[in-house]
């Protein structure tokens, strides 16, 4: 299977973990918009060689509050771009997870958001990349077709694919499966991917995907290994998504919790690139290695 090239997706407290062993970050503007994630933070890692994606935060604004994007959304974002100058940034799309969004209506008036921020941001000498949405075959083959369109627009070959981020692999499938005769998928973004649907994005050939695993396993003490399989900690605060196939005892430390991110984030790389044969599982007999170097008065790596 293909490689694939994968970013690592902040979350609302980018310093608790060791976002600088990252090589390449995502992180939603709505973030940057409602200063949870400083400029600072940003421009101190870009001088350490690190690369940045940025997007638009749809999924905050049309899933987790059922809002729109505020009225100065796009002028403060293109701004924070020319501010910052990321790899890659993504137009002011729409998210159709929830289903109060699933119209005609609103479909195209997110062509016709992807295209003003296009548009916009040309003016000012800024690329933004668009993104196929959707819910059904019908939308997501429409969105393919505006998207194609709006590349030619910017001279671009990348695009996203959103409104996958919270799928099952058969829907990832699915989905993928619909744009790929209209648009191929050799320059396609996967947004919020997993170590269990990764290996389907390889399978068709896509350039790069982000997910958020690391910093979000780590906070909610679990390890999901490079095969998909999770680990979750006796005390995790999140109710199980998945089987339990194994626990392994936790505690509330700082050192722990950059510990399980360093894990994550090794997991989801080896996931996205392939397994080296001398790879060690940090799990073993339902403890995690860490308690292991600990026992044995040893700092944990």
């Amino acid at each position: 299977m293909n490689a694939i090239e994968c970013w690592h997706g902040v979350n609302g407290s980018p310093s608790y973990f060791p976002f600088e062993i990252c090589k390449r970050i995502l992180v939603p503007f709505h973030l940057i918009y409602q200063k949870k994630v400083k400029i600072e933070w940003i421009t101190n890692l870009q001088e350490k060689g690190i690369a940045f994606m940025i997007d638009s935060g749809a999924a905050y604004y049309y899933l987790n509050t059922n809002k729109e994007y505020p009225e100065n959304y796009l002028k403060d974002y293109l701004e924070f771009l020319e501010k910052i100058k990321p790899n890659y940034a993504f137009a002011l799309d729409f998210c159709f997870e929830s289903p109060k969004y699933r119209t005609e209506k609103k479909l195209n008036d997110n062509f016709i958001s992807q295209r003003v921020s296009l548009l916009t941001a040309l003016k000012k000498g800024l690329i933004l990349l668009p993104v196929v949405q959707g819910w059904n075959e019908e939308s997501y083959k429409e969105s393919a077709r505006e998207v194609k369109k709006l590349l030619k627009i910017t001279n671009q070959k990348e695009f996203g694919i959103g409104s996958i981020c919270r799928a099952k692999k058969e829907r990832v499938k699915q989905v993928l499966k619909w744009i790929k005769p209209i648009l191929g998928l050799e320059y396609a973004h996967g947004f919020g991917q997993t170590q269990r649907t990764i290996p389907i994005l390889k399978r068709f050939k896509l350039a790069r995907v982000d997910t958020s695993n690391a910093s979000g396993n780590a906070a909610n003490r679990c390890y999901c290994d490079p095969f998909g399989k999770w680990f979750y900690g006796e005390k995790s605060p999140t109710n199980p998504k998945h089987n339990f196939e194994q626990l392994f005892p936790i505690d509330q430390s700082r050192e722990l919790y950059h510990y399980l991110f360093e894990r994550n984030y090794e997991s989801l790389e080896f996931s996205c690139l392939k397994v080296p044969r001398n790879w060690i599982h940090p799990v073993h007999n339902n403890r995690i290695d860490f308690y292991v170097v600990k026992e044995k008065g040893v700092v944990a790596p």
